[in-house]
């Protein structure tokens, strides 16, 4: 197939580091909006990738950042019922 034509290696490539860049950005956009949602600003790059990258990991069929955002908000909330420090939970 690739002599004939029908399959381009180099498309391939070109697809594969298109998407890998387009991931990229959904990551880092995912870190971002997290730290948004709960109001945290000024981190390092990085740590915001890591976070992003939570987007696409699950255990036991949860997504790891939206049960990391649920728990930021619920231990605001508790926070904020017991007098502690909302912006330290």
């Amino acid at each position: 197939m690739i002599l004939d034509g029908r399959i381009h290696p180099t498309k391939i490539e070109n697809a594969i580091e298109e998407s890998k860049k387009e991931l990229a950005l959904d990551i880092k956009k995912a870190g971002e909006d997290a730290l948004y949602e709960v109001g945290i600003a000024g981190l390092d790059p990085k740590l915001v990738q890591i976070i992003g990258r939570l987007k696409y990991r699950t255990s036991y069929g949860q997504n790891a950042l939206r049960h990391s955002l649920e728990v930021a908000h619920l231990s605001a909330l508790l926070a904020e019922e017991l007098g502690a420090d909302v912006t330290i939970c």
